[in-house]
């Protein structure tokens, strides 16, 4: 991929980002929830939403962790309902959301919402060892503005466990 191409996805990428994020605090407008506060987290990847009625962490996924039973076939092995694609969210991020008494942690797909209790999902990844390092590294800035890369500690969770502890008819 061209550096253009790239500078052009990364544009599509974040407006349908922003766009995911404005369209589920709609909803939540909707469903009558008072938003108190918006943060955004992980150089604005992510977005704490802090409600009335419970706060709301957002991840916007454009795709989802298509070797997850390659990865994991160990556990897949032992619980083959769990076959197929993953999804993953950094450790720190998810001990942030706990941190911060997030109640809902939602990953926001093109074509489908899983919304899950971040408590439920770290112990399950624990429970079940779903926790390595990133493949790829990560670039990060530092305070003097010396440049690092990282491979992030990351939790993999199976999407047929999304769906299966989906909350979204709850909110």
């Amino acid at each position: 991929m061209n550096e253009s191409q790239y500078v052009n996805d990364e544009k599509e990428y974040l407006r349908n980002k922003y766009i995911a994020f404005l369209k589920f605090m709609k909803k939540l407008k909707l469903k009558n929830y008072k938003i108190i506060n918006v943060r955004d987290v992980n150089k604005d990847r992510h977005r704490i939403v802090f409600t009335d009625r419970g706060n709301f962490y957002l991840l916007y996924k454009k795709d989802y962790y298509n070797s997850f039973s390659t990865k994991y076939a160990d556990f897949i092995y032992k619980v083959p309902a769990m076959r197929g694609v993953g999804d993953s969210i950094n450790v720190d991020f998810l001990n942030l959301a706990i941190q911060k008494k997030v109640n809902f942690l939602v990953f926001i797909h093109e074509t489908e919402t899983f919304i899950v209790d971040p408590q439920d999902m770290k112990e399950y990844c624990e429970k079940n060892h779903l926790k390595d390092l990133q493949d790829k590294n990560n670039k990060y800035r530092g305070n003097e503005g010396r440049g690092y890369n990282i491979h992030e500690l990351t939790y993999r969770i199976p999407k047929s466990w999304l769906d299966l502890y989906n909350l979204e008819g709850e909110i």
